[in-house]
This record gives C-alpha cells, structure tokens and sequence, in this order.
C-alpha cells in the first residue's frame, strides 16, 4: 500500500486559515459523522488539513482511489491507517480478511470486528478522515462496511469523510440523534472578505466590487489558482464577469495560461506525471529517463503548478484535481 495514501497533504504556510469553516468542524467534532462535500477545485482537503491541525487531535488519514472500492483493500487500508496510531489494532479483522471466503456479503461482520478492536485499543478521541470518498461511492460491499462500523462507532471515534458527492450511507439515524454534520459547496465558496483577506497577504489589492465579481463569476476554485498564478491577474475581472456561468472555458483558458508560459522540459514533466494518481521519484524516472527529478518537481511546484508533495521517503506528489484534468486532457489531444 502506497503510504502517501495515508498521509494528509503538507500544510502549505500561504493558504488562508478559513476560520469559519475550520470553526464550523470544530463545534461539531463530537458528531459520528462529518461530511465535506464539493466540486473538485472547492478547498475540501486543505480545509481538512488545516482543521486536523488546527484541533490537535490524532487523526487517521486515508486518501482513496478507485481500487479501494475492493472491500478488502478498503478495510486493508482503514487498519493500516489506524496501525500507524496504534500498531496493536486490527489483528482480528486483518484474520478474518485472510480468511478469505465470500467478504463481499460478510462486510457487516468485518465492521462489527473492527468496531470491538477499536473500542478496545482506541483511548482518545481519534479522527479517521476519508478523503476522495467519491472514488469508492459505488462499491456496495464498501458502503455496507461502513453503515455497519458507523453503526457500532465507539465513543473515540469520530468519521470524517470528503467528496464530491453525498455517500451512498444510511444516515437518517445519525440526523435523529444529532450525529451527522456537513459542509456544503455553498459553505465552501469563497467569500469577498476571504478574498481580499488572501489578497492582502500576498501583497495584491483591488476594490471589493471586482472581488466579489471573482467570487460570484468564477465559482469557489478561483481564488487558489489566482494565487498560485499571480501574472495572470491583469484584465482577468472582466473576463471573469464575461464568463459568469461558464465555468468550464474560464477554467481552460486559466489552465492553459498557466502551462503555456512553462519551458519544454517543464511541459513535458507535467503532461507524463499527471497519468499517475501519485506519482514519486523513481516512476518519474521509470517514466521520463534519468534526471534530477527532485529539482524539476520542486520547481514545479515554486511556480505554483497545483503539485503538492506528500510526506514521506519516496519524494510522491499530485496534482490538483483540476490541474490534473486539464493535462491528461492536453496529453490525450496531443496523442
């Protein structure tokens, strides 16, 4: 299992602390369940990052990708995140995958084991964070897993799951009881203050009419590429309010913007890196040849380019969603 899938993102030092929203979790963290849920490009996991830091918690993190819709990678991937908190959970539920037969329909006994071990080892309030939920949305056999283990949650445990879409999960218990807390893409949207606010910090002003221009026209994604590509500041007001409703082609034009300017070799590191979900040093190498990697990687990410590196060893990164649409875009036309 890749361990940049169980580690948040680093906390980049120039992102907006959106105290609204990392106050928001915080009332709410004694919830079993929290949902953040957004389009791509909306702030979901930086928010996520910034409220783990923020309430000090020990948190359980997993990044999930479409394989993880396997009900034994998934449960795989939910024991190491805790093991990396408390090594001693999990032996009985890694057995019983082991045992092998028929998981599929034995996903509610799987959680109830799980939810025993963690009742048992878990001796503070611990977070498990699912990031990227999306990607497993459709699997059953997942979805069973977790109704049941949210079911059954102890005390310790709090669930925090991330998406683009609400989770196909049984939740009308959890509103009964007062257990279910969610943000919204209206929640998460910029707000003009939030605007101006990471304006200022980056030593740009303008009036707070066009702010909220950038902020009604261009949707919650605008305000972090702007800032990741401050040249492109100039007369982008009034492309933006010619856009309103058009979220797909401003979002192109910005993009393109921002890769055209890159040299040859930055191009090319960007348009071959963007097919791995996450790709580290050595499939950089794998990939384009011998070179120092590092180097590129980090300049790449000094320009702003959407790449955030991941903690760990191996030197793995990835690019924003949307970022990393627009390459694999670029890739398959120039095909």
């Amino acid at each position: 299992m890749l361990a940049a899938k169980l580690h948040p993102p680093l906390r980049r030092p120039d992102t907006l602390l959106r105290s609204r929203l990392v106050d928001a979790l915080r009332e709410h963290v004694e919830c079993k369940l929290q949902l953040v849920i957004a389009p791509p490009g909306f702030g979901k996991t930086t928010l996520l990052v910034d409220f783990i830091h923020e309430v000090a918690l020990p948190t359980c993190w997993v990044t999930l990708d479409q394989g993880d819709g396997d009900l034994p990678v998934f449960v795989a991937a939910l024991v190491e995140a805790f093991r990396r908190r408390a090594p001693e959970i999990g032996a009985r539920t890694l057995a019983a995958l082991q045992a092998g037969a028929d998981l599929e329909r034995r996903a509610g006994a799987l959680a109830r084991t799980l939810a025993a071990e963690l009742d048992e080892q878990v001796d503070r309030l611990t977070l498990l964070v699912l990031d990227d939920f999306h990607e497993v949305n459709d699997s059953a056999a997942v979805t069973a897993f977790l109704d049941e283990l949210l079911r059954l949650l102890p005390d310790g445990v709090r669930l925090i799951i991330a998406g683009r879409a609400l989770p196909n999960l049984t939740v009308s218990r959890l509103i009964v009881e007062g257990q279910l807390f969610g943000l919204g893409e209206a929640d998460l949207r910029f707000t003009t203050d939030e605007l101006l606010t990471l304006l200022r910090r980056h030593g740009r002003q303008i009036p707070a009419d066009q702010a909220a221009a950038l902020v009604d026209g261009a949707e919650g994604w605008i305000a972090g590429f702007l800032l990741s590509v401050p040249h492109m500041w100039q007369g982008l007001v009034s492309r933006v309010i010619a856009a309103r409703g058009e979220e797909g082609p401003l979002y192109e034009y910005l993009a393109a913007e921002a890769f055209d300017r890159q040299p040859p070799h930055i191009q090319r590191f960007l348009l071959t890196t963007a097919v791995p979900d996450v790709p580290d040093l050595d499939l950089c190498a794998a990939l384009l040849g011998p070179g120092d990697w590092a180097t590129v990687r980090d300049a790449v990410e000094a320009a702003g380019l959407f790449l955030t590196r991941l903690p760990g060893p191996t030197g793995a990164f990835r690019y924003h969603q949307l970022f990393r649409g627009f390459l694999k875009e670029g890739r398959r036309r120039s095909a």
